[in-house]
């Protein structure tokens, strides 16, 4: 029976497992193989891909599901789910997919083992397993995304400030503060909107003299404008609202 090797490498390795060379993972997984007797007859390396990108927009991936497809390939080996899978969801659809087909996946460190999806245990602990990283990942999304509305409601730095605000360091933490002369230009673009002049008209003042404020370093734009005005009227200054974005 022919097997497929695939290794995939993570641009920024996360944790120690990451950091297996695609080398490392290839000679595993060759291991693997002849103790299992099954030849290899296709080695694929994914330097540098992200798990975030599906496994038919990767390359080597691409290359794998072809020969799938072509009735080349009777059993895919990988390292870990998360070398070959992005989400719960991929994984889910590509073993039942290819068990349709009649390939068997092998995970070389699965929970501590060994894994095949062939075996109804195999298939059984790869969903129950697949279901608690994603959860542990949408768990993970929930706290950053609280831990960012927190620092946006008391005036925190979150990234880059909105133009008229800079970040100042107070008792070691980093908040925003209103920029003075920045200031004077919001409140110049604020008081000909209330005029109901367009944006274009007001970039127009803003960019000739005697005034010619640049929009830090830059000319100012109709864009910028807009965005300074729209912010203006929700409301959106650190520490009002949530949904304030630096």
């Amino acid at each position: 029976m022919t097997a497929a090797l695939y290794a995939r490498f993570s641009p920024r390795p996360k944790d120690k497992l990451n950091t297996l060379t695609l080398d490392v993972q290839l000679e595993r997984m060759a291991a693997y193989c002849e103790q299992h007797g099954l030849t290899v007859g296709l080695e694929l390396r994914e330097p540098k891909t992200s798990a975030k990108t599906p496994l038919e927009k990767r390359p080597k991936g691409a290359e794998l599901i072809a020969a799938i497809k072509a009735g080349k390939i009777q059993h895919v080996v990988a390292y870990r789910l998360d070398r070959l899978f992005r989400n719960i969801r991929e994984a889910l659809n590509r073993i039942h997919e290819w068990d349709q087909a009649g390939i068997s996946i092998h995970f070389l460190d699965f929970m501590g083992g060994q894994v095949d999806t062939k075996s109804p245990m195999g298939r059984c602990m790869l969903a129950v397993c697949a279901a608690f990283k994603e959860l542990e990942r949408e768990e993970t999304a929930a706290r950053t995304s609280e831990a960012l509305r927190y620092r946006q409601r008391n005036g925190l730095a979150t990234g880059n400030p909105p133009y008229g605000w800079r970040r100042k360091t107070i008792d070691g933490t980093t908040v925003l503060v209103p920029d003075l002369i920045e200031q004077e230009a919001v409140a110049f673009i604020k008081r000909f909107g209330a005029l109901g002049e367009s944006h274009r008209h007001i970039t127009a003042r803003l960019n000739v003299p005697p005034i010619k404020r640049g929009c830090r370093g830059v000319r100012w734009t109709h864009r910028t404008v807009g965005r300074i005005l729209k912010r203006a009227e929700a409301g959106l200054e650190p520490g009002t609202s949530p949904e304030f974005a630096c």
